[in-house]
């Protein structure tokens, strides 16, 4: 018998829930949480009274997706629900009827299915019959030993209890709040990110930096003349991963607020490596449980209440490995939360936006494309949500209002940080000072405002309602590239129509001379599609610059089975802005699907290649191999045989044997954004595809000269010369030194 999990023990909360206000908050004593013990049936249970059950797939084989098909029982209890949870509708199916599943699962990426239960006890049984094989347990058996693991031929199976002690609906009065007005203020702090200066795992400029403008950001909220009903710390409320010492030095700060403080999960609040598993590991929110609770008395970290007419939801963003796949009941509940008061006008608050800001590398830092998608669903289903507020960007104020949309009657804002400073977006702001500061929101019966008033007392008002969102343009926000319409044959080839049947990324651009830049334009007498990036401007001393990665556009094309697809086009440098020695670049990205599953991989890059343009939301499964394309300032005919390339490359893989049904092609450029301008642009029209039924023996070529693969020295990524470092808050990449930094410990 396997030992139970030490993450259900119970050493049980010193404080009750006891008022926030900053008196008592500054008075509570030091807690070490436990999440509560799970001994009985009775332990599992919902405050709905349902018993939740995740059975998790996932592929053992690191080369291929693994087929499973099957069927779930259920015996001695109810079923409520049957539900599924990244299922990928280009492979997986579910049919509630009788239970039966078809899943594609890859060794990255689990497919979910969650049972609902009620009336369950000590014979309550679940038999899955997985590809002909048959397992089955009780309750009791996952109860006994905290999860359960079979491992079958190419497939893993996990199953475990989801547990809602985090979650709920709080009682406002219970944490000090007794008035219940039509009309009221409260504030918002988007990433303080401060903590302990001399704490090893922090940096001691970085962190003074950010901890002054905490407590100039607090020192403004005091000051204002309306005292806010509540404050909400929204994400990052600590710096670096969540260590208990940093949470000691922002609740001291904190609780200088004069008014109720709240906290919001994001990123800094937990270790990097935190994963959540096996079983219903709480155990990384250890630190964080301990600050909300010493702060207000609550033990959550999804919770919502109501204020007068207003209905408020704290959603949590720990951004981290797996922590959706073990928690999709987290979204089932959002979802009858948000029905359940879908008369009343609501405030939703993450740490990490779901709508695009335009800069890198926020497709990667972001949460994954169907996890934005099924946020996004659910929010905007019943047209209550007023307003979605997020951080995480360290947005400057400017930027915050051009990248403010409005998805679907819902209004979405990234808030400005509270502490961290500003990154850098390529222009000036509106005001000559910091921009750190805090969100006021006002409300008057079932009216909302918003506005941001920096530590200089510069103020911006956000209008209601924001710019429509163009989700047909960017349709790749919510969607994954196999997802994307693939056609028998390339359309708009040679961009006579511009950028029509071509995605491109939401990109941030500078209301005066653009750093970046994507568009059709007339050359030498034919159409073609133009790509440029250079620097971003404004490089303002203590802005995070960060490498731009995504001037890019996208289309799919099917692939017939059986045959070798060539791509022909034509490519020529623009010989004024392009620096061939710097750490910027132009490439083509050939990708090669399997239903949802990236099976191929090709670059094809002019310049300093990119070492990894994989989106987040997009599952990888095998490498990228990279290929130099020499091209020059007049017009070259490229021709690239997809099929030789890959089969070059891989030893072990056939192309022939990957059963690729599409192929999409995308065309970017790229620039580290730092140092010198390092501009880089090309023209490139006339894409075609060939698609032959004969085996083509002739080799990838440029004006007839074979292609080569990528030099190493001529493939940047981050860390590649120096150990990737902040630089008191600056990102630092690719100067070479020897000198050690004050800040590493001996």
């Amino acid at each position: 018998m396997m030992k139970r999990r030490s993450f259900l023990k119970h050493l049980g909360l010193a404080v009750p829930l006891a008022s926030a206000g900053k008196a008592l908050a500054g008075q509570q004593p030091d807690i070490t949480f436990r999440y509560p013990n799970i001994n009985t049936l009775e332990d599992v249970k919902t405050i709905e009274g349902e018993t939740l059950v995740r059975i998790k797939y996932t592929s053992k084989n690191k080369k291929a997706p693994t087929l499973n098909t099957g069927q779930i029982s259920i015996e001695n209890a109810e079923l409520i629900a049957m539900t599924t949870h990244d299922f990928e509708s280009a492979d997986d199916l579910f049919d509630p009827t009788d239970r039966s599943y078809r899943i594609v699962a890859d060794v990255n990426h689990a497919d979910i299915v969650m049972l609902r239960l009620r009336r369950v006890s000590e014979q309550t049984s679940i038999r899955i019959n997985n590809n002909e094989q048959e397992i089955t347990f009780r309750l009791t058996d996952i109860l006994e030993k905290g999860y359960l693991q079979f491992e079958q031929p190419g497939t893993q199976i996990d199953v475990n209890f989801l547990l809602d002690k985090e979650i709920g609906a709080i009682d406002l009065s219970q944490l000090g709040i007794t008035a219940n007005p039509d009309d009221f203020t409260f504030h918002v702090f988007a990433d303080p990110q401060g903590g302990d200066p001399e704490h090893p795992a922090n940096h001691p400029t970085r962190m003074k930096i950010h901890n002054a403008f905490i407590e100039d950001s607090i020192i403004l909220a005091n000051a204002l003349p309306e005292r806010p009903l509540f404050t909400l710390i929204l994400g990052d409320i600590v710096d670096s991963q969540g260590e208990a010492e940093n949470f000691r030095i922002m609740h001291d700060f904190l609780s200088r607020l004069d008014s109720p403080v709240f906290y919001e999960l994001g990123n800094h609040e937990s270790r990097y490596a935190a994963t959540f598993e096996p079983g219903y590991d709480m155990e990384a929110l250890q630190n964080y449980f301990n600050a909300q609770i010493k702060m207000n008395g609550m033990e959550k970290i999804l919770y919502s209440f109501n204020v007068g007419k207003w209905h408020f939801v704290v959603w949590p963003d720990p951004l981290r490995a797996f922590f959706w796949d073990n928690h999709p009941h987290y979204f089932e509940w959002l979802a009858r939360d948000l029905e359940r008061h879908k008369d009343r006008p609501t405030f939703v608050f993450q740490h990490v936006p779901v709508h695009p800001i335009g800069i890198s590398p926020f497709q990667g830092y972001l949460d994954f494309t169907s996890i934005r998608k099924k946020f996004v669903d659910i929010v905007t289903r019943h047209g209550n949500v007023k307003y979605v507020l997020s951080g995480h960007i360290h947005i400057p104020v400017k930027s915050s209002l051009k990248t403010a949309h409005n998805i679907r009657g819902t209004n979405f804002i990234t808030l400005p940080a509270a502490g961290y400073r500003p990154r850098g977006f390529g222009e000036q702001d509106y005001f000559g000072g910091p921009t750190q500061g805090i969100a006021i929101v006002r409300i008057e019966s079932e009216n909302a405002t918003v506005t941001f008033k920096t530590v200089m007392e510069e103020e911006l008002t956000y209008p209601d309602p924001l710019p429509e969102l163009d989700l047909e343009r960017y349709n790749l926000w919510f969607n994954e590239k196999w997802q994307i319409e693939a056609k028998p044959a390339i359309r708009n080839g040679n961009f006579s129509k511009g950028l029509q049947e071509w995605s491109p990324e939401y990109i941030y651009q500078e209301d005066d001379n653009p750093s970046v830049i994507c568009t059709s334009r007339s050359i030498d007498g034919r159409n073609a599609l133009y790509l440029y990036n250079r620097i971003r401007g404004y490089q303002a001393p203590g802005q995070d610059r960060l490498p731009q990665t995504i001037n890019r556009i996208s289309q799919a094309v099917q692939v017939q089975t059986g045959t070798t697809p060539v791509l022909y086009f034509k490519v020529k440098l623009d010989r004024d802005h392009c620096d061939l020695q710097g750490y910027c670049g132009g490439y083509l990205w050939i990708e090669g699907y399997e239903g949802s599953f990236r099976q191929c991989n090709l670059v094809y890059s002019i310049g300093m290649a990119f070492s990894n343009p994989i989106d987040k939301g997009t599952k990888k499964i095998h490498e990228i191999h990279h290929f130099d394309l020499p091209a020059g300032f007049d017009w070259q005919q490229v021709s690239i045989n997809i099929k030789d390339d890959f089969n070059t490359s891989e030893l072990e893989r056939d192309f022939d044997d990957l059963n690729i049904d599409r192929l999409v092609f995308t065309l970017g450029v790229w620039t580290l954004n730092e140092g010198t301008s390092q501009p880089f642009a090309f023209y490139s029209t006339d894409f075609r595809l060939d698609q032959r039924s004969t085996d083509v023996v002739d080799k990838s070529t440029i004006q007839g000269k074979p292609l080569r693969p990528k030099p190493k020295d001529k493939i940047w990524w981050r860390g590649k010369h120096i150990p990737f470092i902040h630089l008191a808050g600056e990102h630092r990449y690719h100067l070479e030194t020897t000198k050690k930094t004050l800040f590493e410990k001996k």
